[in-house]
């Protein structure tokens, strides 16, 4: 059973990795990998995945929704 989880892993992170849109499940599919492989390659691609979703998220908010938008909103701007 362990070979199957690491291999759902795996598959998950590469999904993620290529077609993530969701922040929440990106960093879900990252921690996922990790447990099974803490240094495989993909991770790093990740977190640059799970950075761009967070920017993009951030600037739609503040574009179709500028009026909910305050200043704890911004920390994509940061990354």
């Amino acid at each position: 059973m362990p070979k199957l989880d690491r291999s759902l892993a795996i598959g998950r992170a590469s999904y993620q990795r290529w077609l993530g849109t969701e922040p929440a499940e990106i960093a879900a599919a990252a921690e996922a990998l990790r447990q099974f492989e803490p240094e495989h390659p993909c991770l790093l691609e990740l977190e640059v995945r799970l950075r761009r979703a967070l920017q993009i998220k951030g600037i739609l908010a503040e574009v179709l929704h500028p009026e909910l938008a305050n200043q704890d909103d911004e920390d994509w701007r940061r990354l």
